[in-house]
């Protein structure tokens, strides 16, 4: 008989075989303000993208946009009425 190769007899990959995770363990997630203000960069960035390279587009959806109400009721209605046709193009980022 050879010798077993792995050292670690759990084939569980999971180091912590506790399900609930400990307070040590949640604090290493990032703060609900951290990820809303990363969000809001990065609509921001994009949304400086399209309006920079994609302007006839951008508008027709802002105007889109400006006409649900807010904040938007969840979960939304689907499929949204789209008063007017919108291309379906492929946009590079």
């Amino acid at each position: 008989m050879s010798p077993n190769p792995n050292p670690n007899p759990n084939p569980n990959p999971n180091p912590n075989p506790n399900p609930n995770p400990s307070p040590n363990q949640v604090r290493r997630f990032p703060l609900m303000s951290e990820l809303c203000a990363h969000a809001r960069q990065e609509l921001v960035r994009r949304l400086d993208h399209n309006y920079r390279h994609h302007r006839p587009i951008f508008d027709k959806v802002l105007d889109v946009v400006l006409t649900l109400p807010l904040p938007l009721p969840l979960p939304l209605p689907l499929p949204l009425p789209l008063p007017l046709p919108l291309p379906l193009t492929r946009c590079s980022t």
